[in-house]
């Protein structure tokens, strides 16, 4: 990790990714990224203010979707 300027270590993960890295981390297509975080189970932004038009998808909601890949939304049954 790096250090910030006051000696303590510096997150250096990225807090949000461009559609085609946060497909490379997610192992799926860009298109694929795009649908999820239009069906909002990926937080996701841009950078020009236009809605509804998505460039970057947040690092936390990625971790989120991945930590939760697998589990029921009704409780299992």
């Amino acid at each position: 990790m790096d250090k910030d300027t006051d000696g303590n270590q510096a997150d250096s993960a990225p807090l949000a990714y461009t559609l085609g890295e946060a497909a490379e981390r997610m192992h799926c297509s860009v298109n694929a990224v795009r649908r999820l975080a239009k069906a909002g189970l990926l937080r996701g932004f841009n950078l020009t203010g236009r809605t509804g038009v998505v460039t970057r998808v947040t690092a936390a909601s990625i971790r989120e979707f991945v930590e939760n890949a697998g589990r029921r939304k009704d409780g299992g049954r």
